[in-house]
C-alpha cells in the first residue's frame, strides 16, 4: 500500500530507459487511454489494453503499456488517473 504523502521517485523515468529496470520506483498515472482490442491469433481472443502516461516528478513518459493480467486494476477503479503506484517490475523495449 502507498502512503498517502508517498515522495514520487524523481529521475526513475530516465533511469529505466537508461537500463535500470530493478528500481521499485513510485510513480504517478497521468493519465490511461484504451487502446484497440488485440486478437490472440492462437485462441481468436480479443484482450483490451491500456497505455499509461506515468511521471516521476521530473519526467513524464508515455506511452507505458500495462500488463493485460493486471487490467482488472482499471477496471475495478483501483487504478485511475493520479494514483500514486510503486511499480515492481519493468519491461523496456
Amino acid at each position: 500500500m502507498i502512503k498517502r504523502n508517498q515522495q514520487l521517485t524523481t529521475g526513475a523515468l530516465m533511469r529505466y530507459l537508461c537500463g535500470n529496470t530493478s528500481e521499485k520506483a513510485i510513480l504517478q498515472v497521468v493519465d490511461i487511454k484504451v487502446i484497440e482490442k488485440i486478437k490472440n491469433d492462437d485462441t481468436s481472443i480479443f484482450t483490451k489494453c491500456y497505455h499509461l502516461i506515468l511521471s516521476d516528478g521530473k519526467h513524464t513518459f508515455s506511452p507505458c503499456m500495462l500488463d493485460t493480467k493486471v487490467n482488472k486494476l482499471i477496471e475495478m477503479n483501483f487504478l485511475k488517473e493520479n494514483s500514486i503506484i510503486r511499480i515492481d517490475c519493468v519491461i523496456v523495449n
